[in-house]
């Protein structure tokens, strides 16, 4: 996303979901909806980053593709997008008045195709080959084994910053700039996720196992560790798997 690229406020995003193709009579009773559905309890004012993601690409495949009405749950993505700094969402408001607001009954399929291409960017990171086997810090519990990591991808450009931070870090590491690295280690009992953290080659890094289950300590410290990278933590779960190589069923990924 350009760096000068704001985004509207909460209610210029509901304005515009609302606008799209219609009178000003229809505009007036879409607001008074909305406005009941708000004080009713049918319209969220509060929805996670995992939540509004799933949202946006349901709304954008029923109004832009199946060319079909508007719900009232699409309001709560206006609503999160106003006021979430994760990039991720900040990119789906974007998407949404560059993209589809524009757009017309015509372009559906073109549309559709674009979605796509969306979904991997907002999902996928950028891969990192170079970076591809080199040896962990961790050893199979079972064989013995060094074990070593298979893929890497980088999830900077998914993070909140917190500038405070960063600058304070970029003056220490003599102007490192920040890195975020999923690393997949697979092991005789499935799949590891080591997750890096850190600025001019110094990294913090945290390990799960994303083959099971976490037990409840372990899904307590994942989520802190997603508030510390700065993603939603059903999210950065998500993410996680979405890039996660697929060796367990003897396929790459």
């Amino acid at each position: 996303m350009p760096k000068e690229w704001t985004g509207p406020t909460p209610q210029e995003i509901l304005d515009g979901m609302c606008k799209a193709g219609r009178s000003d009579a229809e505009l007036m009773f879409a607001f008074a909806l909305l406005d009941k559905g708000i004080q009713e309890g049918k319209i969220r004012e509060h929805i996670s980053c995992l939540d509004d993601v799933r949202g946006f690409f349901e709304m954008a495949e029923r109004m832009y593709v199946q060319n079909e009405g508007f719900m009232l749950s699409d309001a709560e993505l206006g609503i999160h997008q106003g006021q979430c700094e994760s990039p991720i969402c900040r990119k789906l408001a974007q998407a949404y008045f560059e993209i589809l607001r524009p757009s017309d009954e015509a372009d559906c399929e073109q549309i559709a195709q674009e979605l796509q291409q969306l979904a991997e960017a907002i999902m996928l990171g950028k891969p990192r080959p170079e970076l591809e086997g080199k040896e962990s810090m961790f050893f199979d519990s079972q064989t013995g084994a060094d074990l070593f990591e298979v893929k890497v991808v980088d999830i900077t450009d998914k993070c909140i910053v917190d500038e405070e931070f960063a600058a304070a870090m970029k003056k220490a590491t003599d102007g490192g700039e920040r890195e975020v690295f999923l690393c997949y280690i697979p092991y005789s009992g499935g799949m590891m996720c080591d997750i890096k953290d850190g600025y001019g080659g110094s990294f913090t890094s945290q390990s799960f196992n994303i083959s099971r289950e976490l037990s409840p300590d372990m899904k307590e410290a994942f989520e802190h560790r997603a508030r510390l990278v700065g993603i939603d933590p059903e999210l950065f779960q998500a993410i996680i798997l979405a890039n996660a190589p697929k060796l367990l069923k003897g396929e790459n990924n």
